[in-house]
């Protein structure tokens, strides 16, 4: 792995980190009770590619349901990419949620569920 594959990886393992607080934290406040539901309704076999946007093309990062929470994998498997979702995300927006954490736990709705959605 390149180290901007690397510095990506951790950038959203940590971004998904500050998703799993929020969520935790409002777990029983409307609307975040409705997406925890949905996210019930993926199967752990669900896989969700993220692209980081960035300047230059990035590498494949999936994420998927483990339990109540959210898990990133790096991708290995082409095929597997191929039959699964696709969310696109800004690195800078990434880097702001890790940047302003508090902002986001305290306010989930500032946070883009959209690779939720079928």
């Amino acid at each position: 792995m390149l180290s901007n594959d690397i510095e990506n990886a951790a950038l959203f393992e940590r971004y998904l980190e500050i998703c799993n607080k929020a969520l935790e934290n409002n777990k029983e406040r409307f609307p975040y009770k409705e997406i925890l539901k949905a996210l019930h309704t993926m199967r752990e076999s669900d896989n969700v590619e993220v692209r980081i946007i960035n300047d230059h093309p990035q590498p494949k990062i999936m994420m998927k349901r483990k339990d109540e929470t959210v898990e990133a994998f790096p991708c290995t498997d082409e095929a597997e990419a191929l039959n699964a979702k696709k969310w696109n995300v800004s690195k800078s927006y990434l880097e702001d949620v890790i940047r302003n954490p508090d902002i986001y736990i305290e306010n989930p709705a500032l946070i883009d569920w959209e690779w939720i959605a079928e």
